[in-house]
């Protein structure tokens, strides 16, 4: 990515960009399929609750690493 602050995207490409993300959305995991289909099994749907748990937990915890390890005082207590 050579795209800077300094030299924003335009409208089109931005949308362009966000658009190709959306590849990445959890709508489009077999899981996420499965189940909202109705063809998940009782197995697979306490799987997928796992693993968003699992993520809701993990995800402040990475969070706060990086902070803790952020050497700028100023950016940890904003």
């Amino acid at each position: 990515m050579d795209q800077t602050l300094a030299t924003p995207l335009s409208i089109l490409s931005f949308n362009a960009r966000l658009k190709d993300k959306m590849a990445y959305y959890n709508i489009h995991y077999p899981y996420h399929i499965a189940i909202h289909n109705g063809h998940a099994t009782r197995a697979q749907i306490q799987e997928w609750v796992a693993i968003c748990l699992y993520y809701q937990v993990s995800i402040p915890h990475k969070d706060a690493t990086i902070i803790a390890n952020c050497s700028d005082l100023a950016v940890r207590w904003q």
